[in-house]
Order: structure tokens, then sequence, then C-alpha cells
């Protein structure tokens, strides 16, 4: 996947020191489950627009690349189901001989996947938020030695949305700012493998005095600790892998605290040089959005494989399975997706990709969550300069 094709690579526009590299991407597609209904479910087609602009520096030494772009998507009868997504970011960079400092903010407005498992029962909309977020992030390097650090501050602020019988979905309970601080260190035993340990601090912090069900806000602050390898064994295989201890605690005593084995693996394998297949694995606290609950552990675990039929073909062959456990409550989501897609290159400024996907959501325990399946396919082009 990282192959460079410079034939089918887009030139950009030379502005003085910048190059400003304009694109746009048209698609179509249907979805036989609007609304995530378990019964009943509505079918429909829609259609988006993606246009982006895209500027990067061609300095010798440091680097200030800007980004801005929207995601527009209109359906042909579920008019309720309409978005318009927008993304504006911005990354500055200072060289520090091998190391560095990033700078990095971004404002967007975007909207929450139904197979969320934080997403609302019976919701007729999509859920819109607007997520601010500012990070600063250095890097040093030197020997064998290679130095994180990370501190990032994250804005959540949440549209309410429509339920299917015409209610309102209250959506302000979760409205927050979470602030977070990283360290890792790396020491590279060998020119192909490093050991590193890394540690995330987390503060969240709701607007809201009152979650859902009137136990009281959902103020956490949560530790996390992993310990693993990276490497790159010959020329076949390279990855990373942690595993380690989570721990959030919440300000409320109706939530208490949740802790358990964490993990975060990426293993990549190259078949040959024209297939790649790749496995990822994680285990984390997410938030969650139910009476009873404060959050609960996301177990995910994913397998794809890419192939480069032509040099401008590449097909693909994807699959995720998620679990997700409850804290204080009975319930349980199983989640998977499976699917295929296409990415040709007819040349330096058009592209075509298509896909199919089967998305199935699961729920038992009390309160019960999301139940549904869902079929959905579409096939876009891009035109980039």
């Amino acid at each position: 996947m990282e192959r460079p094709r410079p034939d089918y690579e887009a030139l950009g526009i030379r502005l003085n020191s910048f190059t400003l590299y304009p694109r746009v991407r048209l698609s179509g597609g249907y979805s036989s489950n609007v609304y995530g209904q378990e019964n009943g479910a509505t079918g429909d087609a829609f259609a988006g627009v993606d246009p982006s602009v895209y500027i990067n520096s061609n300095w010798s030494r440091n680097s200030l690349a800007i980004n801005v772009g929207g995601a527009f998507r209109r359906f042909a009868s579920e008019t309720p189901k309409n978005e318009n997504g927008l993304d504006a970011s911005a990354i500055g960079r200072f060289d520090l001989g091998n190391s560095y400092i990033q700078a990095t903010g971004r404002v967007r407005r975007a909207y929450e996947s139904q197979y969320s498992g934080a997403f609302p029962v019976n919701a007729a909309e999509s859920v819109q938020y607007v997520a601010s977020t500012g990070e600063v992030r250095g890097v040093y390097q030197g020997g064998r030695i290679r130095l994180l650090a990370i501190g990032d501050v994250n804005r959540f602020t949440f549209r309410n949305s429509r339920a299917l019988d015409g209610s309102i979905i209250a959506q302000n309970t979760r409205d927050r700012t979470v602030a977070r601080g990283s360290a890792r260190a790396e020491f590279a035993a060998t020119p192909d493998t490093a050991a590193f340990v890394q540690y995330t601090y987390a503060d969240s912090s709701y607007d809201s005095r009152t979650a859902i069900g009137g136990l009281g806000n959902r103020d956490s602050k949560e530790s996390r600790i992993l310990a693993g390898v990276t490497f790159d064994l010959t020329e076949l295989i390279r990855g990373s892998a942690g595993v380690g201890y989570v721990d959030r605690r919440y300000s409320s005593p109706a939530y208490g605290s949740i802790s358990g084995l964490s993990a975060d693996v990426r293993i990549e394998y190259f078949i040959t040089q024209l297939t790649t297949i790749t496995l990822t694995g994680r285990r984390l606290i997410e938030d969650a959005v139910t009476t009873g609950s404060g959050g609960f552990f996301a177990n995910r675990v994913g397998l794809r494989a890419d192939h480069e039929l032509l040099r401008n073909l590449l097909v693909n062959l994807h699959g995720t399975y998620e679990r997700d456990v409850f804290k204080n409550i009975s319930r349980r989501d199983r989640y998977y997706n499976l699917g295929i897609g296409a990415d040709f290159f007819a040349n330096r400024r058009v592209g075509i990709s298509g896909g199919v996907d089967y998305l199935d959501r699961g729920s038992t325990g009390e309160p019960l969550g999301l139940r549904f399946d869902e079929l959905r396919g579409s096939v876009s082009l891009l035109y980039q300069i």
C-alpha cells in the first residue's frame, strides 16, 4: 500500500514555497437500513460530495500543512439522515536535528456512526457533534533512545437528535472537555526491534451536572500504561504490540471505577510484494450513553487483505469484530463488518473507488442496545489536480 506510484500522484499547484492540492470526490450508493431498525428496515439511495484543499510547505527544514474539506451526504427520500460535515486543520513542525516539536489544531463537524456503542437507540437523525482539538508533541531521537511526549485538549459539543417517534433525544449531557497527556520511551535493542513503555493520563470533564437517568455526571480520570515491542522482521513482518492496564475512576459514586487489561496491536504480513495482510486489535474504555453505566470496554479485532491486482488497481477484503462490555449493567453489544473494495487510478487526476459492506449489530442484557443489520454499497469518482 505504501509503494510509490509517481505516474498516478497529483502534481498540485506550486505557490512559491507551498504546493496546493485541490480535490473533490463524488459518490453514490445505497443503504438497506438507513435508520438502523431491527424490524421494518427502510432502504434509500444517497449521494455525496467531498471537496478538500490541502496546502503543504516545500521547505528543506520545518513544515506547515493546512487542510480544509467537507463531507456532504444527501439521501433521496430519508432527508433526516442528510449530513453536512466540515473539517479544518493545521499542522506545524519545527525540526531540531533528529528531533522535532509539532503543534496541531483541528476543528470538525462530524456525525456519529450508528454502529458506535454510544449511538442512541431509535434515533431518526445522524447525531451531529463538533470536535475541537489542540495538540503539542515533542520527539527526541538520539542513539538507541526515542522519547515522545504529547499533550492535547479535546472539546466535544453534541446537537440534540430526533427519535423515530418524533420526540427529542437530548445529547447535551454528552458535551465535555477531555485533556490528555502521554509519554512514551523506546529503546532499540537491535536495528529491527525496539521495546517501549507508554503512559497516558486523561481527565474528562462534562458540562452537565446530571447525566442520563439522573445519576450524576460522568466526570472521570483515567490512567493507562502499555508495554511492548515494535518490530520489523526481515522483509515479511512488521508491527507493534503493546499490552498493559487501564483504570478509569468516576467522580460520581454511581459509576464507581472501571479497570482491566488494555491492548493495542497492529501487525502487517507481506505475503508477497503485491499482497499485504494486516491484523489490528485493541481493548480500551469508552464513554457510555445509557442509564446506569459510565463506560464500557470496547474489544475490537480487525483483519484486512490488500492486493495489487494491477499497478493501478488495488483490491481488498476486510472484516472487523467488536464486543462491548458495559460496567454496572448486564448489557453486552457485539458488532461485525465484512466487506470488499477496490481502488482504480486512471491517471494523475482521476480515480475510481467502490465497495460493498455487510454490517451487523446485536445487543443482549438490559437496557437493550441497538440490534439491526445493513447492506451498504457505494462507488465514487475522485478528481484531483
